[in-house]
């Protein structure tokens, strides 16, 4: 399966980029949660390397490469069992690519984000 899918710029809250965004995402009700279905549904192979989402900017979200392992293996691996983990718990704030896509997607979202200590 092939998709392409509209261009989101990874920088919300910028007038000149309002265009990219549909009305219903800058004017629909703040979100209570999120739990991303992308890597429930999904691989995304971009170049060589395999990802579990669409998210152009998710350099530590990847997998592994074609040439390094089968997609069966990133489908099925410990990386990938985490972050559906985090998913399923609502904790999408945990990782930084994922808080910024649902920033960048859902730009007037309320979640509570809890501090992070490192």
């Amino acid at each position: 399966m092939i998709s392409v899918q509209r261009y989101m710029p990874p920088v919300p809250g910028l007038k000149k980029y309002d265009k990219y965004y549909s009305s219903k995402q800058l004017k629909e009700k703040p979100l209570n949660e999120f739990k991303c279905v992308q890597t429930f549904q999904r691989v995304i192979i971009k170049n060589d390397k395999i990802t579990p989402c669409c998210v152009s900017f998710n350099k530590e979200l990847i997998l592994g490469s074609i040439h390094e392992i089968s997609i069966y293996e990133a489908w099925h691996s410990k990386k990938m069992e985490d972050i559906r983990k985090m998913h399923k718990q609502g904790e999408f704030y945990l990782n930084k690519n994922c808080r910024d896509c649902v920033d960048i997607i859902y730009p007037n979202h309320k979640i509570k984000i809890p501090t992070l200590t490192i």
